[in-house]
């Protein structure tokens, strides 16, 4: 469900954002479209054909994922930042995307957080009712509605 996520954002958020502001960067190179797209595609290949079967009872690993990167996101903002030493407005440190900009006000940091925790949930329901909507399913089925899945998702630009 994760790697689903990262290519769905990457695809439907980054791409056209970054292709607005002609930033397009590493976006385009072929091994960055390979991790992201090859990623899904084996998820799903190994969920259809290892039968494997996602549980409500995991919800907390989203979360707990959400959050582990949300605080290694703000510790690489601030120690990237020139201004990490002082008191002052952390503005100059790197950060990997727009809505996990640690330097915006503060409720707006905790409201992107608390979306990016939301959408992981989000994610995971959707893979495990996917799953569980699957679970007596033939193997061929399974394939080709994992590879539906995928080819919605998946942008080879």
């Amino acid at each position: 469900a994760l790697s689903h996520l990262v290519t769905v954002v990457t695809s439907f958020v980054l791409f056209p954002t970054s292709l607005r502001e002609g930033k397009l960067g590493s976006l385009v190179q072929h091994d960055q479209i390979v991790m992201r797209n090859v990623n899904v595609a084996a998820a799903n290949l190994d969920a259809a054909l290892c039968d494997i079967t996602m549980s409500f009872t995991y919800l907390g690993a989203p979360v707990a994922y959400g959050s582990a990167y949300g605080l290694a996101v703000f510790c690489l903002g601030y120690l990237t930042s020139s201004s990490s030493s002082s008191t002052s407005k952390k503005d100059d440190g790197w950060v990997p995307y727009f809505f996990l900009d640690y330097s915006l006000p503060l409720k707006t940091t905790i409201a992107f957080h608390l979306g990016l925790l939301a959408i992981l949930c989000v994610f995971f329901a959707g893979g495990v009712l996917v799953s569980c909507a699957l679970q007596r399913s033939s193997v061929a089925l399974k394939i080709v509605v994992r590879a539906a899945l995928t080819a919605a998702i998946v942008r080879v630009r």
